[in-house]
């Protein structure tokens, strides 16, 4: 009878990259770097889930400064909540020249009144191209440090003021559900490795002590990350986790390095028949001193390569930096703390080692005297 029903959407018929848009041409390019304040200014809209229902907030930034510059919310997204987003901008900013404009395609964007509006005050109009999201990087991770890192403080807020009738329960969604999800799985995968990398320590080394010793000098490897996130004013996130992660693996090289190279020198005055605290010391010495080059090479080319990614300012610099910023920081600390901490407490180890055969020793001669 010709009746059939709807399967699903159709192909999209454009490539990856998305079609240019019919109103207005992508002037911005990507290029995210601005050098002057209302030159280049970036807009969208994104939706907040609510007790009432979705909340839509449009905002507009400087590319300059990154700063929110115009902001409107309501309960419909329609033209008006963008056109008042931007005469915010305009009221505030009261620019003097051309400034240029970049959305996306939507709707709100392509509508006769935002068109006029933006040649009333002076403002050229840019669109990205269908679907690529890329094209206004800026504001849509702009969007995501807000759902995901101020989130918390909504929780806070919302627990101590809202009061919940019997059989009510609240619920958050969003990028901070995903966080969430990705927090208790490294909770999870984080102790399996620390345990499998202890397991590793005690076949490399043969000793639980020396295993225990590299793995007690993780957590204070790290503070120098800790510190550096803490200047920047970085929450700590999953971009973050994977930075730590990354330092800690580091860290850990240069505590087995050198527990490598100390053991080395000591064994080497062993089978020359010095075992006194003076020829430890010795020991100690030759073996920290031989790491200090390589480990000052290794700092120097893992910062020189971290430092352009924390001044960077493109696309994704965000993320990045906050990868980069436990690395950098942790740069200054796990060197130091392999390199002087480590020698003194496997000096202290060893000269306990020593004091007790010494206590042993004039007993194994009272009984081969007597035996005599």
């Amino acid at each position: 009878m010709g009746i059939h029903s709807q399967t699903g959407y159709a192909k999209r018929k454009y490539k990856r990259g998305g079609a240019p848009s019919l109103v207005a041409p992508n002037h911005l390019q990507r290029q995210f770097d601005v050098q002057e304040p209302n030159r280049v200014w970036v807009t969208d809209i994104t939706y907040i889930r609510t007790y009432e229902g979705w909340l839509y907030l449009a905002v507009v930034l400087d590319l300059f400064s990154r700063q929110v510059i115009g902001w409107s919310m309501s309960s419909r997204i329609d033209r008006e909540l963008a056109m008042t987003a931007l005469l915010m901008a305009v009221w505030r900013r009261q620019p003097k020249n051309t400034v240029m404009v970049h959305s996306d395609q939507g709707s709100q964007f392509s509508s006769y009144d935002w068109r006029d509006f933006l040649d009333q005050h002076n403002l050229q109009q840019s669109m990205s191209r269908r679907g690529n999201c890329h094209d206004n990087a800026v504001v849509e991770s702009f969007f995501q440090l807000l759902k995901r890192e101020r989130i918390r403080d909504m929780q806070q807020a919302v627990a101590k003021e809202v009061k919940l009738q019997p059989g009510y329960s609240i619920s958050w969604s969003g990028q901070f559900e995903y966080l969430e999800r990705a927090s208790a799985k490294l909770k999870v995968v984080v102790p399996a490795t620390l345990l499998v990398i202890f397991f590793l320590l005690y076949l490399t080394f043969k000793r639980f002590d020396e295993a225990i010793l590299i793995m007690a000098t993780l957590p204070f490897a790290l503070a120098g990350g800790i510190w550096l996130l803490w200047i920047l004013g970085h929450h700590l996130s999953v971009a973050s986790a994977v930075g730590f992660i990354a330092l800690a693996g580091v860290a850990a090289e240069f505590g087995v390095i050198m527990l490598l190279y100390l053991k080395h020198a000591w064994e080497a005055r062993l089978a020359a028949g010095k075992s006194s605290e003076a020829d430890l010391l010795d020991a100690i010495r030759e073996g920290a001193v031989q790491r200090v080059r390589p480990k000052a090479m290794t700092v120097a080319v893992i910062i020189a390569g971290l430092v352009p990614i924390m001044i960077a300012h493109g696309t994704g610099s965000e993320i990045m930096q906050r990868i980069a910023a436990p690395m950098v920081g942790g740069m200054l600390s796990a060197p130091l703390l392999s390199m002087f901490v480590v020698p003194v407490v496997y000096m202290l180890m060893r000269c306990r080692e020593l004091r007790h055969e010494d206590v042993r020793k004039p007993e194994r001669r009272e009984v081969i005297y007597e035996n005599s």
